[in-house]
């Protein structure tokens, strides 16, 4: 397993890494002049969703072919390059939040990790199965507009004399992305469709060059 990974982690974009790690930090720089903790809970599933779909795929890895002739399943393969994005994900995350205790209390740093722990894993795990099923453009736009959903001003829009059932659906969906343990499950869901649909790239990509 460990060489799996340390050869996984060799295969990945190295744009990856140093990308999320700046957007973060911009994140947090405008987190602490503005002292909004609420910038790390918007910007850190948007990070996460998006470095997902660029770890898997003939466009971004010029050694599939290769890779798909080896022993190692394909599914294998993934789930080594998720583990290394999304724990790095993650550690970004944890480091973002450790930096709001300068303007919050310390007691609330585990009530902050609540609030983006749900939300980046289930839009994370929503946007790497997006991308091997319709490709990585259409997985950024339908999973950002997803998230970006929730912050539209309906009131503002003049959209919100709408009837109690539209009302009550779009604060229903405001509530569904602070539901952690209903969007960890279905993350979980998410992963298991994503390994199932490992080989996808490489029969779509067998398909075109029939």
């Amino acid at each position: 397993a460990l060489q799996l990974l340390r050869a996984q982690a060799l295969l990945v974009q190295r744009e990856l890494w140093p990308t999320s790690a700046a957007v973060i930090g911009l994140g947090i720089a405008f987190a602490l002049v503005a002292e909004k903790a609420v910038v790390i809970y918007f910007i850190a599933p948007l990070v996460a969703a998006a470095s997902l779909t660029v770890i898997y795929g003939p466009e971004y890895d010029p050694a599939t072919e290769l890779a798909f002739a080896t022993p190692t399943s394909p599914w294998k393969v993934l789930l080594a390059r998720l583990t290394l994005v999304s724990g790095y994900n993650l550690l970004l995350a944890l480091a973002a939040s450790l930096t709001l205790l300068v303007f919050m209390p310390a007691h609330l740093l585990g009530a902050i990790i609540l609030t983006w722990l749900g939300p980046l894993t289930f839009l994370s795990a929503l946007a790497l199965v997006l991308a091997l099923w319709i490709g990585t453009g259409n997985a950024m736009l339908i999973t950002y507009g997803l998230w970006i959903a929730q912050y539209v001003p309906f009131k503002a829009a003049g959209l919100w004399a709408l009837t109690p059932f539209w009302v009550g659906l779009l604060q229903a969906y405001q509530g569904f992305w602070h539901s952690t343990a209903l969007l960890l499950i279905l993350a979980m869901g998410m992963l298991g469709i994503a390994l199932l649909s490992a080989r996808r790239p490489m029969q779509a990509l067998g398909q075109r060059l029939a």
